[in-house]
């Protein structure tokens, strides 16, 4: 293997590892054989604490650069510390990792430890235990199972770009910083920032290895994320990319403003299916879909379509107007945002508009002109009937093609001091109206106040939607996002493909909550909560991972 200072090693792998250590001066040689503890990959290790005078058992474990390790332990009884100590050096860059990991009874017979080592070499792993608390049997495994793209490791700093306008700021650190101490002439862990540049973009430069990037935005409802473990390679520039549904976090789009095309009315027949879709937003209005220019899938394979047409039947809309008490001050503007909604609906459109506070009460208005001008004269006063009106909403819609009720309200059903309720029929009333109508409902609470459980119920028993509109601004987003569910509407019926799919990939989101409760100590009715959830988690990874399936986490 190498010569130093008149001394020589060899290494020899026979039946194990072995180490000869020769020392030769001018009156003896010193020979030294030492057989290595090797813990190999994939493979169990069962050790007997009996079998250990100093209470410790150490061994070698070589990782390798193009998998995922997971670290499985178990014990059957006691407590036992797992020390593992990892040290690389690429010319002035050394990494040291150590981690720390305790067994014990009260927690659980078993370990596991995914987020564990992400690069290769030759870590020292020392298992040591209390004589009061020894176990009597301890196994140990590393687990290699996912293959990842090896990093580019050398003395040569890396780089990470991140595009996007939308941030307020970006923070970055190495994966498992707690564990890992990095020594480098152009590194200082106190220093870590992205440089802004003219472009909008976000540049850093790190040595080579794994980093979590934090993003902050200074508004929206997503004003922080984090993505984990992303590569770095020497002489190499990581971009990373910011998922859709983030960035439209970040822009304070709320769910009324969306894409695409909206989807309702499925009939399923044996050899075809007909569903209704309207095109929602403003990149999709203006076109015309038909045969030529359209696809259908379904079950990831591509469907014969036999016809796209427009619907010709006008929509027929009732407006519930919520014109209690409490909406004074805001009257005003909601009757604007109201007018707006009114004028953008389809010309062929048969629109009518109940004004309610203490009872309905239908405006008699039934042109869009008049009705504009017969709004002007709704004022705010009066308790919140809300049920009352939306079981007449719905009597008004009865047996009408196209119906749908749009439900705008601040608040909950109540009486003019909100100490009882404010409408005749009760919620169940309501809602078994609801259901037995078969109407969808477009829901919209307005402020903080609003009774958002029941208006989303409402909604999703009639296959409609439920919109929070926090202000004015956003008020006038969720009637333009309605407005563009009603129209341009189109019937497609397709022919069903005659075989099944095979090249569907499942994909899994676990959603984990890892807040302070989280971490609770050990009782008799809550356990160690977070460690039983990554078992849970891993297991269920290890029994369902192929090929074909995919797996996202948000912690």
């Amino acid at each position: 293997m190498g010569e130093y200072n008149n001394a020589y090693v060899y290494y020899l792998y026979q039946e194990g590892h072995w180490w000869l250590y020769a020392r030769v001066d001018d009156s003896e040689i010193q020979l030294i054989v030492m057989k290595e503890n090797r813990i190999e990959m994939n493979a169990d290790l069962v050790i007997n604490p009996a079998d250990y005078d100093r209470n410790e058992a150490i061994f070698s474990v070589v990782f390798p650069d193009d998998k995922f390790v997971s670290f499985i332990s178990s014990l059957d009884s006691g407590s036992s510390d797992l020390n593992l100590r990892f040290e690389t050096q690429y010319g002035e860059y050394k990494r040291v990792l150590t981690k720390r990991n305790t067994m014990k009874e009260e927690a659980g017979f078993n370990y596991v430890d995914d987020n564990y080592v992400y690069e290769p070499g030759v870590g020292f792993l020392t298992i040591d235990w209390n004589e009061s608390t020894e176990p009597g049997e301890i196994m140990v495994r590393f687990e290699a199972k996912y293959d990842v793209p090896p990093i580019n490791y050398s003395e040569q700093l890396g780089g990470i770009k991140l595009s996007s306008d939308l941030v307020s700021s970006v923070s970055i650190q190495p994966t498992l910083n707690d564990d890992l101490r990095i020594t480098h002439p152009e590194y200082d862990p106190d220093g870590l920032y992205f440089d802004k540049t003219q472009d909008e973009e976000y540049v850093t430069f790190v040595p080579a290895g794994y980093y979590e990037i934090e993003i902050m935005a200074e508004k929206g409802i997503v004003n922080q994320f984090k993505t984990l473990r992303v590569p770095v390679h020497s002489g190499k520039m990581t971009e990373v990319n910011v998922p859709q549904s983030v960035t439209d976090g970040f822009k304070n789009e709320r769910a009324f403003t969306e894409q695409g095309i909206f989807i309702s009315d499925i009939q399923e027949n044996d050899n075809d299916v007909s569903f209704v879709f309207s095109l929602i937003d403003e990149k999709t209005k203006g076109v015309i879909p038909d045969i030529d220019n359209s696809e259908i899938f379904e079950g990831g394979m591509s469907c014969q379509v036999l016809s796209i047409d427009p619907i010709p039947t006008p929509p027929n809309v009732v407006l519930l107007l919520d014109s209690s008490g409490s909406m004074k001050g805001q009257m005003e503007q909601t009757i604007e945002a109201a007018k707006t909604f009114i004028k953008g609906l389809p010309k062929n459109a048969n629109i009518k508009v109940i004004d309610f506070d203490t009872a309905p009460k239908p405006l008699k208005a039934i042109t869009v002109d008049s009705l504009i001008k017969e709004l002007d004269s709704v004022k705010a006063n009066g308790a919140t009937a809300l049920y009352d009106s939306v079981i007449q909403g719905l009597s008004e819609l009865k047996n009408k093609e196209r119906a749908t009720l749009v439900v705008f309200t601040d608040g909950e059903d109540a009486n003019y001091n909100d100490t009882a309720q404010g409408s005749k029929a009760s919620l169940d009333e309501t809602m078994n109206a609801i259901i037995s109508n078969n109407i969808p409902l477009y829901t919209i609470g307005f402020g903080k106040g609003h009774d958002s459980k029941t208006l989303d119920e409402f909604a999703e028993k009639s296959l409609g939607k439920y919109y929070s509109a926090e202000d004015q601004n956003a008020l006038e987003q969720v009637f333009a996002s309605i407005n563009n569910k009603l129209g341009s509407t189109y019937l497609a019926t397709y022919k069903r493909p005659q075989a099944s799919s095979i090249s569907d990939i499942p994909v899994v989101s676990f959603v984990v909550d890892v807040s302070g409760s989280m971490y609770s100590n050990w009782d008799e009715t809550c356990g160690f909560r977070l460690d039983d959830v990554k078992k849970g988690v891993s297991r269920f990874c290890a029994r369902v991972t192929g090929k074909h399936t995919s797996y996202g986490y948000i912690l």
